[in-house]
């Protein structure tokens, strides 16, 4: 019998990764999806409204193609279009919830955008100012309006 000139297996000195509290199943569960990915879900209307390109994009808005607009700016209609006013003015107008929800934000920035005031005359021209102001309390306190 011959002896082997190998030598013998030693472990590896890379350690393995420690799993933390946060990378645990029952953690994942317990924190919503937002907080996971470190969204900020209480950005003012006004913010959002400022990013988005109205020039650009207002033809795709009216027929409710909102895919070129940012993943968190686009969760952020979506929430928008789901609130109690802008569902009742949608259902008035006979509009897609996320037109009228993003009616409403350019509504917020009008003064400074003329392509944002086109697209708000476009898609809330037909309410009288009750109305107008009725939606408007969804983005922005009674007392500012």
């Amino acid at each position: 019998m011959k002896a082997s000139k190998q030598t013998p297996y030693k472990k590896s000195e890379v350690r393995p990764e420690t799993k933390t509290n946060l990378d645990s199943d029952k953690y994942r569960l317990e924190v919503p999806a937002f907080l996971r990915r470190g969204e900020n879900i209480s950005r003012p209307p006004h913010e959002v409204a400022d990013k988005i390109d109205w020039d650009q994009y207002s033809n795709r808005f009216l027929t409710n193609k909102i895919s070129d607009l940012s993943s968190n700016d686009q969760d952020f209609i979506r929430n928008l279009a789901e609130n109690t006013i802008v569902r009742e003015i949608a259902e008035e107008l006979n509009e897609a919830r996320p037109v009228v929800a993003l009616a409403v934000l350019a509504k917020l920035v009008e003064d400074d955008n003329r392509g944002a005031k086109r697209f708000a005359q476009r898609v809330l021209g037909t309410l009288d100012e009750d109305r107008l102001k009725y939606a408007m309390s969804c983005v922005k306190p009674v007392a500012e309006m």
